[in-house]
């Protein structure tokens, strides 16, 4: 199940609105306009220079259509689109070099959201970060093109550093942001892998090594959610009185809001059940416990409620003994099975990169992941599905198997996961097939499962 929440502020993302306006007190930030003021931090954060690189894009809406495959067809409004060309490429990251050297400093300071403890800020940088991870795609094709394989993996890679650090100090929707930017790297990588030497792959293994290490546990990330929440709360406290009712008008945009989220508790509803001193006490007790399940493996979670439904406002009232908190945050699933699918996906890199520097040396694979180390790999990534086990490995000749035991926390030997057919999939059957579930049996393997 998961959470309302997090559904309607991913979808509110997506069309422009912030996570901020969710808690009924903020405005949306429309993408290119002049970013909210804040205060001066004392020391350098890495969220000013993401701030400055936003500022200096330049024809922002040109870099996806860059970045597209060939076989891409259609436009943004169903239009005719012409491939660019490597000088058009070329003239377009020209243009943006000011915002690629603004992210590369942004990586040798901290990154701390201001939104986390103000609970006012709106999250402009999010909606922006993908565009920042394209450019860095850019930045690698045109290396590619140019022959510079170790320059174009240095830019690939920098835009899955770009992800580690919106985790750093994020919340749930930063860190699903923060999988689709690194998905953009990853995807580079793996098309890149079989051009590279021996060496460019070492140096490669050495950068995944070091971005491995700036990875961020998930109950963190909680944490995180927690401090954001509770700040919002004490926010949108202002606008009920003692016994929950609503004393300020409603926005447009927070008119709009309600409405998508008219079957989920409000803040009202909280103070009226619980009072707003018990609402942060309850609140603050549900995230520290949800902090203590994800410090355990995914497989061991406890079961979700059921039916996958949840009740109307006025079944949550006439039911005393509804937990309004459980029911507004929903579970973490979704989120802690994205998150660890992707941690998966980033260690397989590494082990893939290192496997081709030893195909490249030795003209085999090695019968074994412990050959790699420590001469390829400092030491063996653990799957994050299976802490104590290492990524998963099955040479089959020339060729070979990496997999994750995945949700299910079963090592399966690298059969892959294939969901039960689902006739309201359609023509997407195959791809659902593939998507890696809470409730999926099998094994995450790399090239073939979806996250």
């Amino acid at each position: 199940m998961r959470s309302p929440l997090l559904v309607a502020s991913a979808a509110l993302l997506v069309a422009g609105l912030s996570l901020a306006s969710l808690a009924r007190g903020g405005r949306p930030h429309p993408a290119g306009k002049p970013l909210p003021p804040r205060s001066a931090a004392s020391l350098p954060n890495a969220y000013d220079d993401y701030r400055a690189a936003i500022r200096s894009l330049k024809d922002r809406d040109k870099i996806g259509d860059a970045i597209a495959s060939p076989a891409a067809s259609s436009g943004r409004f169903g239009s005719r689109r012409k491939p660019f060309t490597l000088p058009q490429k070329e003239a377009l990251l020209k243009m943006n070099a000011a915002a690629l050297r603004h992210v590369r400093r942004a990586f040798l300071h901290p990154y701390c959201d201001p939104a986390l403890s103000s609970g006012d800020a709106s999250f402009p940088l999010l909606a922006d970060f993908r565009t920042l991870s394209r450019l860095l795609i850019l930045e690698g094709d045109v290396k590619a093109a140019r022959g510079d394989r170790a320059g174009a993996v240095r830019s690939y890679l920098d835009a899955l550093r770009l992800g580690e650090q919106i985790r750093s100090d994020g919340v749930w929707i930063s860190d699903l942001v923060a999988t689709a930017v690194q998905a953009l790297g990853q995807n580079r990588m793996r098309r890149i892998i079989p051009h590279l030497s021996a060496e460019e792959a070492k140096a490669a293994v050495r950068q995944m090594e070091n971005i491995l290490a700036l990875d961020t546990p998930f109950d963190k990330i909680i944490e995180g959610e927690r401090r954001f929440t509770l700040a919002m709360l004490k926010k949108d406290f202002r606008n009920y009185d003692e016994r929950g009712r609503r004393v300020t008008p409603l926005t447009r945009e927070e008119k709009e809001i309600a409405e998508i989220l008219k079957d989920m508790p409000t803040t009202g509803d909280l103070i009226a059940r619980y009072g707003k001193a018990g609402t942060l006490q309850r609140t603050d007790a549900y995230m520290q416990r949800l902090k203590s399940i994800v410090r355990k493996p995914f497989s061991e979670r406890p079961p979700e409620p059921s039916p996958d439904v949840y009740p109307s406002r006025e079944e949550i009232r006439e039911n005393a003994q509804s937990d309004l908190i459980a029911v507004m945050m929903g579970t973490n699933d979704y989120t802690w099975l994205k998150s660890l699918s992707n941690a998966a996906r980033k260690r397989m890199l590494a082990v893939r990169l290192a496997l081709h520097a030893f195909w490249k040396e030795h003209g085999r694979y090695p019968f074994t992941l412990e050959e790699l180390a420590p001469g390829y790999l400092r030491k063996l990534p653990r799957d994050p599905f299976a802490p104590t086990a290492p990524i998963g490995y099955l040479p089959q000749g020339e060729k070979f198997v990496l997999y994750s035991v995945g949700p299910d926390g079963v090592d399966d030997g690298g059969a892959p996961i294939r969901n039960p057919d689902n006739p309201e999939d359609g023509p997407d059957s195959e791809r659902s097939r593939r998507q890696v579930r809470p409730e999926s049996q099998g094994d995450i393997v790399a090239g073939y499962n979806r996250m």
